[in-house]
């Protein structure tokens, strides 16, 4: 009967730290937003994060305010560029850990 016990009291034990594990995620974000040398927001640009080893990329448009969020992204060191018509392209490189929420502000000439 404890033998029994014991098996399952360990299944149990086992189940449970697995869950867990899985709760953990690869998973960060990123958000920021871009605006202008006198600070004004700028609204639609394109911002794309590409991850440099496993060359995933995503893409976004900033909002009126000049916000942007990748709310999901592979954890990993990423090259992000800001594109808008009637500026020049920024760029930087960061690198996102697990369960990171990164932020970068932008200011483009």
């Amino acid at each position: 009967m404890i033998r029994v016990f014991r098996f399952f009291a360990t299944f149990f034990l086992t189940l449970l730290l697995c869950g867990a594990s899985f709760g953990q995620g690869n998973d960060a974000s990123l958000s920021g937003t871009v605006t202008d040398a006198s600070h004004a927001a700028v609204a639609n640009a394109r911002v794309t994060a590409r991850n440099k080893s496993t060359n995933w990329s995503q893409q976004v448009s900033t909002d009126s305010s000049g916000s942007y969020a990748f709310l999901t992204m592979p954890i990993g060191t990423y090259v992000v560029t800001i594109e808008q018509s009637g500026f020049n392209t920024a760029t930087a490189e960061l690198t996102l850990e697990t369960a990171q929420k990164g932020g970068k502000m932008w200011s483009c000439r």
